[in-house]
């Protein structure tokens, strides 16, 4: 009977002590679940905010079909150009390609006067040229020429298309060259040595260092 009730006790006194240690390590286990669910709604949260945010050819089209400039100030349709460049200014090369072919695009820069088309295009040349050289980058050898030649098309008829308000094609044509020669003056010298000839051959631009 002694013997029984000492037992006893002791298991008593082992369930009595084991029970907290259950309790907190069960209260732990919830709280490491509960940290890495608030990581992971956090994480979601963020990537959705970055791409409600980031520019892409919709958002722009939206933009130039919410902000029109028929009918504004001179200050208003400068501010609004100023936003279109700085929206342009977060695309890549396809996304750049989009955009300067879509209707919207086009509805806008006809109604644009010389001034606002070089203010649109000096200050989209920075990224523009970076993209396409990034992209040019990325091809094989073989493919490069080609595709030089065809986005200088591009770019050629499309800022020439509507001649009803020219612009200074001079300053148009030194923001290119320093964008080119920008690109040039930060590649490594095996890539300059790859990258010099080709765009000798296709960029009629005086970049500097070639």
């Amino acid at each position: 009977m002694i013997r029984g009730g000492i037992h006893r006790d002791r298991e008593a006194n082992r369930a009595a002590v084991a029970n907290p240690i259950r309790e907190q390590r069960r209260r732990i286990w919830f709280q490491a679940l509960g940290s890495v669910a608030a990581i992971w709604v956090l994480a979601a949260s963020v990537v959705l905010l970055i791409r409600a945010t980031q520019p892409s050819p919709r958002k722009v089209a939206a933009y130039l079909q919410r902000y029109g400039l028929e009918g504004r100030s001179p200050e208003d349709r400068a501010r609004i150009i100023t936003g279109l460049v700085l929206q342009m200014d977060s695309l890549n090369y396809e996304q750049l390609r989009s955009v300067r072919q879509s209707p919207a695009m086009r509805g806008a820069y006809q109604l644009m006067t010389g001034a606002e088309k070089e203010l649109l295009l000096t200050g989209t040349a920075g990224n523009g040229v970076r993209q396409m050289l990034n992209t040019v980058a990325r091809l094989p050898s073989a493919e490069r020429e080609r595709f030089l030649y065809r986005a200088s098309y591009e770019w050629e008829t499309g800022v020439n298309a509507d001649e009803r308000a020219p612009f200074n094609h001079q300053r148009v044509f030194a923001a290119l060259t320093e964008a080119f020669s920008s690109y040039y003056r930060d590649l490594p010298p095996e890539a300059r040595a790859e990258f010099g000839p080709l765009l000798k051959r296709t960029m009629p631009l005086p970049i500097e260092g070639l």
